[in-house]
């Protein structure tokens, strides 16, 4: 009864995982967004380079130095 409750568990949890990173790799920004971002990931994200989520959290936590043209796509998002 415990093999078969480790699996179980085990399987939910590739399925989680995999539906998490389905999730997080099926996120691409246009090119419109990054050519509006560009300069603004490079002043203030750097080190999230080339990392999108961990890019997109970090305009998104400096959203008032974030330019206007670029501050835009993060007001349409509800950022």
């Amino acid at each position: 009864m415990t093999s078969i409750r480790i699996g179980i568990l085990a399987t939910a949890t590739a399925a989680a995982l995999i539906a998490s990173l389905s999730t997080a790799l099926a996120y691409q920004p246009t090119s419109e967004q990054r050519s509006a971002c560009m300069s603004d990931v490079i002043k203030l994200c750097a080190s999230d380079i080339p990392n999108t989520d961990r890019i997109i959290n970090c305009l998104a936590r400096q959203k008032a130095q974030v330019s206007p043209r670029c501050r835009v796509f993060f007001d349409r998002a509800g950022l």
